[in-house]
Formats: structure tokens, sequence, C-alpha cells
């Protein structure tokens, strides 16, 4: 367990070592999870559609990728 400290504009800052064991990168969120009298933080992990995003020329486009790559399994 580590301790940090709650600043202005209610921003905290996390050490080092939790940082990269989560591997977080700025940017990233972090889901926040309230049970009682204690806080859990996660990071939100991209989706594979979030990941693909932009990727394809149209909307159909990465679903008809995932077909295309499932129907390939198959063979």
């Amino acid at each position: 367990m580590q301790k940090t400290t709650l600043r202005a504009k209610h921003q905290i800052t996390l050490p080092n070592t939790i940082v990269k064991r989560l591997n977080l990168r700025e940017g990233d969120e972090l889901i926040v999870a309230i049970e009682h009298d204690r806080a859990t933080l996660r990071p939100v992990r991209p989706s594979y559609r979030g990941v693909l995003k932009g990727q394809f020329r149209n909307d159909g486009g990465i679903a008809e990728f995932l077909r295309a790559e499932r129907e390939s399994w198959r063979d």
C-alpha cells in the first residue's frame, strides 16, 4: 500500500511504482469504484473496436474485417 495526498482541485498524484505496475501513461482513463469507506482505481483498457477505430474507410469496415478474420479461422 502507498500513500498520496489530495491536492487543490481534488487532484492526486499516483506513486511511480503504481504507474509502472499498471503500465499507465499520461491521458489514460481510470475507473473509480466506491465501496463503503474505500475507493479503488483501475485503468480503462481500450477495446479492440476502439483500437481499430479510424483504420477503415467506412463504419461497416471493422465488422466486415472481423467477419472475414473469423471465416479464415475455419479454413
